[in-house]
């Protein structure tokens, strides 16, 4: 299909793991330096398209995903709900996915997202516990359906992920203003952009998801959106 085919030690600068092999923030942070695409869907080797949706569903997705990047959304997740019950995305009903949504730290909060996938968005769970739904997700394209909310409710993860590698390279985050307890504004410290947390964190293969947790990247507030349908399946190679 005439694909370029890149390994670890074809790569400039690069920090390998050992030999021809990188954590996932050390490959993250180099494949979006040495890409020339405008965008970029990340995948692990198990995940392939759902051939059951025609070419026109799945490019009506990618285009839709593509447009909401524009606008400012940090990270496309594009798995396909099909899979929905399965492993860790357990089912909806009875909040099986365990949300917290009263959590104080993104570690605690971190599998909320799996409750938007819900055709409720987890509102019954959210209700119990006095939040408003609306201002955790929000449905914000119909058609591709698309759910929109923040890292305040999301682990990280680059499975199956669509980003612009511009905005992953130069836009720069930082941690929202606090009060003191004498009542003075401190201001907030710059995270900086993702792709440098993923060369910096890039020492142990869970380094960069496991970092932001206890770095509380919910935080940061960056926006997420989740293809309600998705088109990619997971399917398992090793065994």
């Amino acid at each position: 299909h005439g694909f370029d085919i890149i390994q670890p030690k074809d790569l400039p600068g690069k920090r390998e793991r050992k030999k021809n092999l990188m954590t996932i923030g050390a490959a993250f942070y180099y494949s979006l330096r040495h890409a020339k695409a405008d965008y970029i869907l990340f995948l692990e080797k198990d995940f392939k398209a759902d051939v059951d949706l025609s070419i026109e569903e799945i490019k009506e997705q990618i285009l839709g995903s593509i447009w909401m990047l524009e606008q400012g959304i940090a990270i496309i997740r594009l798995p396909s709900r099909k899979q929905l019950g399965c492993g860790t995305f357990r089912e909806c009903a009875n909040d099986l996915n365990r949300p917290n949504w009263t959590g104080k730290k993104t570690m605690n909060r971190r599998r909320n997202w799996w409750s938007f996938y819900c055709k409720d968005k987890g509102a019954p769970g959210m209700a119990k516990d006095k939040v408003d739904p609306d201002s955790r997700v929000a449905d914000c394209m119909a058609q591709p359906h698309l759910r929109c909310f923040t890292s305040w409710d999301s682990n990280w993860t680059l499975n199956a992920v669509l980003i612009s590698r511009k905005a992953m390279l130069e836009r720069v985050f930082r941690y929202p203003d606090k009060k003191s307890s004498a009542g003075k504004v401190v201001k907030g410290k710059r995270f900086g952009t993702l792709a440098d947390y993923g060369r910096t964190h890039a020492k142990a293969q869970d380094g960069f998801e496991v970092g932001l947790l206890n770095d509380d990247w919910g935080e940061l507030k960056v926006p997420i959106c989740i293809g309600y349908d998705g088109f990619l399946l997971h399917e398992e190679i090793d065994g």
